[in-house]
């Protein structure tokens, strides 16, 4: 199997949904199971680059001397207990 094949998957929708998915797999003249792989592919992509941007701006944050969640949690335990 090359990477561009999708593997077989069976997934149990309603008919109206399956007609759905039928209706943009033909806009993009690929069968359901291609048009759910590359969805399925893209969405991993894009969460992968959506990481990236937030690791990106949580450095610069710490760079510019805001906390991190865990000494923002630290902190405010600190005020609770005094």
């Amino acid at each position: 199997m090359s990477d561009k094949t999708p593997p077989d998957m069976v997934i149990a929708v309603q008919e109206d949904l399956h007609d759905y998915l039928q209706t943009l797999a033909e806009e993009y003249g690929q069968t359901v199971t291609e048009y759910l792989h590359s969805a399925i592919q893209e969405r991993i992509e894009w969460d992968i680059e959506d990481d990236k941007i937030w690791g990106e701006l949580a450095v610069e944050a710490k760079k510019n001397g805001m906390l991190s969640v865990e000494e923002s949690e630290k902190f405010f335990e600190r005020i609770r207990s005094t």
